[in-house]
C-alpha cells in the first residue's frame, strides 16, 4: 500500500479518535458517549475502520465506515470483540422483503445487504438525495430475539412515499403476494434512529477526509 494510502488511512483514523467526531456522533445518535468511544475502538482495533478505499469502489470507503460504526452502536455491546462480532452480524443480515406497499416498477434495485441499504442511506441523507420522512417514527431499527439468536433490521421510508424493507439473519417466510402488510417479529429489544440522526450522521461522516481522494492521488502520480 503506497505511503498516500497510508496517510490517509492515519488521518482518517485521527479523526475517527477524536473527541470532536466522537462527540457530533453521539450529539446525533443519542446514545452514552462512552458507548460511541467503546464502539469506534473496537473498529478501530480490529481494523474494521477506516475502510482502504482500494476495497471500496469511489466514495463508498467512508460510508462503509459510518455503516458499521451506526451497526456497531446499534448492538449495544461494551466488550470489543462483542462490538465487532455484532455489527459484522448486523452489516451482514440478508434482505428478507419489503413490507407494505410494494414498490412502484423502475425503482432501484435494494441492497442484498443491511449495511450496503445503510451506507447507501447515509450517502444519500448527506447528498440530499434520500427522501428522508418526518421523525414521525424511527427511519433505521435494530432489533434482537430473546438471547439475540435472530437479528432484524428495517429501513422505514413508507413515510416519504418510499417503501419498508427487512433485513434479518434468518430466512423468514416469503409474503404469500409478494409482500407482507404486517410482521410481526419475536423481538425483545432493539435501537431506533429518526430521520434527523440519520441526516445528522451522514453530515458527520461527509465532512471526514476521503480514502478514495487519496487513492485517486495515487492513480494519478
Amino acid at each position: 500500500m503506497s505511503s498516500i494510502i497510508d496517510t490517509a488511512i492515519a488521518r482518517q483514523s485521527d479523526v475517527y479518535r477524536s473527541a470532536d467526531f466522537r462527540r457530533r456522533v453521539f450529539e446525533h445518535v443519542g446514545q452514552d458517549p462512552s458507548d460511541v468511544a467503546i464502539c469506534t475502538d473496537a473498529l478501530l482495533a480490529a481494523g474494521r475502520i477506516p475502510t482502504p478505499a482500494p476495497a471500496m469502489p469511489e466514495e463508498a470507503a467512508v460510508w462503509a465506515d459510518a455503516a458499521s460504526l451506526l451497526a456497531a452502536i446499534a448492538g449495544r455491546q461494551r466488550r470489543p470483540a462483542s462490538v465487532v462480532r455484532t455489527a459484522t452480524r448486523i452489516c451482514a443480515l440478508k434482505l428478507q422483503f419489503d413490507v407494505g406497499r410494494r414498490l412502484a416498477a423502475g425503482q432501484p434495485v435494494p441492497s442484498a445487504t443491511f449495511g450496503l441499504a445503510l451506507a447507501d442511506l447515509l450517502r444519500r441523507a448527506h447528498a440530499g438525495t434520500a427522501p428522508l420522512p418526518a421523525d414521525a417514527g424511527p427511519l433505521v431499527a435494530v432489533m434482537w430475539s430473546e438471547g439475540g439468536a435472530a437479528l432484524f433490521a428495517t429501513i422505514d421510508l413508507s413515510g416519504s412515499g418510499g417503501g419498508k424493507r427487512l433485513y434479518s439473519d434468518v430466512r423468514l417466510p416469503a409474503p404469500p403476494d409478494g409482500d407482507w402488510d404486517f410482521v410481526r417479529l419475536p423481538t425483545v429489544g432493539g435501537s431506533l434512529f429518526s430521520s434527523s440522526s440519520i441526516a445528522g450522521l451522514g453530515g458527520v461522516f461527509g465532512a471526514a477526509p476521503s480514502l478514495a481522494a487519496a487513492h485517486a492521488r495515487k492513480e494519478r502520480s
